[in-house]
């Protein structure tokens, strides 16, 4: 391939890229409503446009503009009109439709003058609207810089799946590989979904899942006495886990080369980018002390990213490895804390009692064992310190019932919510071939049914104890017995949220979660509205209508017959979850009758976020439309 046909590729590659995080931007912009200010701006048919810019508008888009339009005058350096093409939907009052967002401005000699807009251009527009003194709490330049980052990111990840041609993952698929499928969608919404802050392009390439790239671990010597483990490791080293035969002796060999004594220290995998980058930074006076020791080795064979970055997989057999890494995403550092890791371990106990306590939950909720880990914590340290959190190790095992019967297939939901722009291909489709069903919407319907009802019903059982894990699609994988969903496997347990009153009702204890005192937090929610919260937003909206969006778009699905089904779902898993009637007509009463759903916020956090990121997303939430109540209406024959 000449320079000239790779430099166009690129180029192609950044126009979709930008244009992709620009339909996220607009459409979380619209739900948050972060572009209206007073009647400055609002959604209006189009025939209450102005006459003269109307007819241009209609003109324009060659009369293919839908019923709506986002109108918002805005003044800057110049005043103009924003118009943004819009339809009605189901998770939010009104989404971008099509791609063109448009400027249209007045000049005294040309006249009416439309133009499209670009990523660069709307954020010029953006920084306009939130000028004023009303938007003095926002920091868009942080914002601005994320969203260009992920744009960036967003054209290698393209290029990433131009170089493979998309190649979809074919049952029996390798954990591995549909991870990396997972990736290249990444978080579904969200415009900054895609910034890894901290990596340059060529990082990006080496450490991505996207390219499947593979690298050896590095492995550091920290002295025990600052060292903290989780009670899975049980005496063991990380070592231990990963190394065997010639590894470990390659490993124990560097030891005595340094004098390092086994009694005095233990050795932690590292990953490659974090040793070369962060902890020269955050640790250089250990490495002075001899607190840590880099050991100068890299053993213990190849591995890959899996969606989440920091996770890693073998490329053999093994158990998966969860590593620090100093970067940023979704405006958080992806480090990995012991304090993490202890709450995470308290949640996993707990879900363990929930399988202990119910005959469906024991059959069908399997967990992935994450309780060995190890962390550096000084004898003086703070749980809540940021240094520590940068030099640790978790080590994730799958269930082994799984790994061994090969009639078993592990599937990340994520994976089931990618359809990129110009893909032609789809995971159902490599479902329906398993099922030897004909490929289309009808099949595409019914496969998610099955998926709802395994993902929904296994939620609601675990709601009636009053615990509820993270159900995003990265988090959570449906287990395929024979293509038939038979359970959810869950993972990344430090976020196992619970509702007390439920919880002790049903005859278990507070898992005893360290939370930092006077700091709101998410794992104690006093009321069950609180708790469905995360089912409305994460398991619903995120999770299982990312899955829906992508359907709709590869199979030329209306959206409602999916809500629909979702529905059904739904209402099924609440009447068969063994709520008491008083609490399962509250959680119905909530779910269905309530004219406002809760919504996550994405960029309004982003917005007001200040100083250097923490260890979590920053977070918000606000109000959505019910949509299953706009389904009931959208039904509804009129009078």
């Amino acid at each position: 391939m000449t320079a000239v046909s790779t430099d166009i590729r690129i180029n192609r590659s950044l126009v979709q890229a930008a244009s992709y995080v620009q339909t996220d931007l607009v459409n979380a912009l619209l739900a948050e409503e972060l572009l209206t200010e007073g009647e400055a701006g609002k959604v209006i048919g189009v025939d209450e446009l102005p006459p003269a810019l109307r007819d241009a508008y209609q003109a324009w888009d060659n009369g293919n503009s839908p019923d709506f339009v986002f109108c918002r005058q805005v003044r800057g350096k110049e005043e103009y009109s924003l118009l943004i093409p819009v339809e009605p939907a189901y998770h939010q009052p009104y989404r971008i439709h099509g791609q063109r967002i448009i400027q249209a401005m007045t000049d005294t000699n040309s006249g009416l003058t439309l133009r499209s807009l670009d990523l660069e251009a709307l954020l010029d527009v953006l920084a306009a609207c939130w000028a004023g003194a009303s938007a003095a709490s926002y920091h868009g330049e942080s914002l601005f810089e994320q969203l260009r980052v992920s744009a960036l990111h967003k054209a290698l990840s393209i290029q990433a799946q131009m170089a493979s041609a998309g190649n979809l993952p074919a049952f029996p698929a390798s954990l591995l590989a549909l991870e990396r499928w997972s990736a290249l969608r990444d978080r579904p919404f969200h415009p900054a979904a895609k910034a890894k802050g901290g990596w340059n392009d060529k990082d990006y390439v080496n450490y991505s899942a996207e390219y499947g790239g593979t690298f050896p671990l590095q492995w550091i010597a920290v002295k025990r006495d600052i060292l903290l483990a989780g009670d899975g490791a049980e005496g063991r080293g990380a070592a231990d886990f990963l190394l065997s035969g010639d590894d470990r002796g390659q490993l124990d060999a560097a030891m005595r080369r340094l004098g390092l004594g086994g009694d005095d220290y233990a050795a932690l995998p590292v990953h490659p980018w974090q040793l070369e980058r962060m902890l020269p930074r955050e640790f250089g006076t250990e490495m002075e002390n001899g607190a840590c020791v880099p050991l100068g080795i890299a053993a213990g064979g190849d591995y890959a990213a899996t969606s989440s970055v920091r996770s890693l997989a073998p490329t053999g057999e093994g158990p998966h490895v969860k590593l620090p890494l100093g970067i940023v995403s979704l405006g958080a550092i992806r480090s990995l804390p012991a304090l993490y890791m202890t709450n995470g371990t308290r949640g996993q106990r707990l879900l363990e009692q929930l399988r202990a306590a119910d005959q469906t939950l024991a059959g069908r909720l399997y967990l992935c064992d994450e309780t060995a880990w190890w962390a550096y914590m000084p004898k003086a340290g703070d749980w809540f310190d940021d240094r520590p959190r940068h030099l640790s190790c978790q080590i994730r095992s799958y269930p082994a019932e799984l790994l061994r019967d090969p009639s078993y297939q592990m599937v990340p939901m994520a994976a089931l919510a990618v359809c990129e722009p110009g893909m032609d291909t789809h995971l159902f489709d490599a479902w329906m071939r398993l099922r030897g069903m004909r490929p289309g919407a009808e099949a595409a319907r019914h496969l998610f049914g099955e998926l709802c009802d395994e993902f929904l019903s296994l939620c609601m059982r675990m709601l009636r104890f009053g615990v509820l894990p993270e159900i995003h699609g990265q988090n959570v994988l449906v287990v395929l017995k024979n293509g038939t969903p038979s359970g959810i496997v869950l993972r990344d347990h430090d976020t196992v949220r619970l509702h007390l009153p439920w919880l002790e009702r049903s005859g278990m204890a507070d898992p005893g979660y360290i939370v930092k005192p006077g700091r709101p937090n998410s794992l104690y929610n006093e009321t069950p509205e609180q708790l469905l919260f995360y089912l409305q937003t994460l398991g619903i909206q995120v999770n299982l209508y990312a899955i829906a969006d992508s359907l709709a778009g590869r199979y030329r699905m209306k959206e409602e017959s999916l809500w629909q089904t979702m529905r059904e779902s739904l209402e099924q898993a609440v009447e068969c979850a063994g709520l008491p009637d008083q609490d399962r007509m509250a959680v119905e009463e909530i779910l269905f009758e309530r004219e406002m759903w809760p919504w996550k916020q994405i960029i309004t956090p982003l917005l007001r976020q200040q100083g250097v990121p923490g260890g979590s997303m920053p977070s918000g939430s606000g109000q959505a439309p019910n949509p299953f109540v706009a389904l009931v209406r959208r039904r509804r024959p009129a009078k």
